[in-house]
């Protein structure tokens, strides 16, 4: 209790220390209002005065960070920011007594140009390595307008070894380079061979051929077909997967188009995820997107779940859909951007690193700051609720 009482002090000191704001073009979220419906009852929680504000401060690279504030009736309820430091990113929060660390992708620094010193790969000469690595093992022909290839499984093995030391820091890294380790000892892995061609679009044919023993598994080959058809406004896609040994209807096919014109970008996707539903004629997931003036996203799987995300530009308005089979819910606010007093915090010295496992006084004083932070914000919730009737 005394470290709880100490904690809030702190917060309390730090917030009236260092609660300075700065004006910088923001995205601001205002006025949210919530509507779920479970079990045939709907209510609404109505979080009015409520702001989420998001901007970047800092000029310089190194110095720069992004800010979220959120405020209540114009008073802020939480400032946390987030900045990159090397090869991880850092978070702050006022309140905490640390910063707290993210590693970035493991495959960052090996795929830039060059590391932060100077000495990190260089990705053209690790493209062009890889590159020469593919020509010399595989097997490249014609047929007719078409290229031919066959990748060895052993070239593959080969080039997915050369591959694991770039993912670094990736989870199961180690274990990726075992299991590869296990396979080339048995004989087991997978032979690449397809096609490609370019006229009037794309045209690729890829067989992926299981090995066991050094012997191809054909009877196991799936077969992906893909199929870019360009016009002047876009153009429309097809990818088909096959089991030859059990026919030629797809086990999996994926459909759609793009278009650009003076509304902008508009695209719609099918996804079709086994035999029966391609049979039946009805998707598994459906995707549309129209991003121009205004934005518009659709995800959904029909009788499953529906994902819908709108932002109308003139009218500066949010509206974000969630439906399953249990429930509803809707979310609006108000959308605007401009010029904002962005309230940044201080990223304490002492970091401590969230891939490790953290100690137990480390988790403990992680929740209480955690808990103090989080406080004025679920105060302003709690009354917003108790506003809306939501306690009766």
């Amino acid at each position: 209790m005394k470290k709880l009482i100490a904690v809030i002090l702190a917060v309390l000191l730090l917030g009236s220390a260092a609660a300075f704001a700065e004006a910088a073009p923001a995205l601001e979220l205002k006025d949210p209002v919530l509507d779920f419906t479970a079990s045939g009852e709907t209510v609404r929680l109505d979080l009015s005065g409520l702001t989420l504000r998001v901007g970047v401060l800092g000029e310089e690279e190194e110095d720069a960070c992004l800010v979220l504030n959120l405020l209540g009736a114009d008073k802020p309820l939480l400032t946390a920011a987030l900045r990159m430091d090397g090869e991880r990113v850092l978070l702050a929060a006022d309140g905490f007594s640390h910063s707290y660390a993210l590693p970035v992708a493991g495959t960052s620094a090996a795929l830039s140009p060059a590391g932060a010193d100077g000495e990190g790969p260089d990705l053209d000469a690790l493209v062009s390595a890889l590159t020469e690595k593919v020509l010399s093992q595989a097997e490249i022909g014609m047929e007719g307008d078409a290229i031919t290839f066959r990748l060895p499984y052993t070239a593959v093995s080969e080039l997915l070894r050369e591959l694991v030391p770039l993912m670094g820091s990736a989870p199961n890294a180690e274990g990726l380079q075992e299991a590869l380790d296990e396979l080339e000892a048995k004989g087991e892995g997978v032979e690449l061979s397809g096609s490609v061609s370019g006229n009037g679009g794309v045209h690729a044919e890829l067989n992926v051929t299981p090995v066991s023993g050094g012997t191809l598994l054909s009877e196991d080959t799936r077969r992906l077909l893909f199929d870019l058809e360009t016009l002047e406004d876009g153009g429309d896609f097809y990818l088909f997967c096959l089991k030859p040994a059990e026919g030629n209807d797809p086990v999996f096919r994926m459909e759609g188009s793009f278009r650009t014109g003076e509304q902008g970008l508009t695209t719609h996707c099918d996804v079709f995820a086994d035999a029966e539903a391609i049979a039946a004629g009805a998707p598994s997931l459906v995707l549309d997107l129209a991003a121009g003036k205004d934005v518009s996203f659709t995800l959904s799987a029909p009788d499953a779940f529906l994902f819908d995300l709108r932002f109308a530009r003139e009218a500066g308005t949010i509206l974000l859909n969630a439906e399953t089979e249990a429930f509803k819910a809707s979310l609006t606010a108000t959308a605007v951007s401009g010029e904002a007093e962005l309230q940044r915090c201080a990223f304490p010295d002492e970091v401590i690193e969230l891939s490790g496992e953290l100690s137990e006084e480390q988790q403990n004083e992680l929740t209480q700051e955690l808990q103090v932070t989080i406080m004025p914000v679920l105060s302003f919730v709690m009354r917003a609720a108790a506003g809306s009737g939501l306690f009766g």
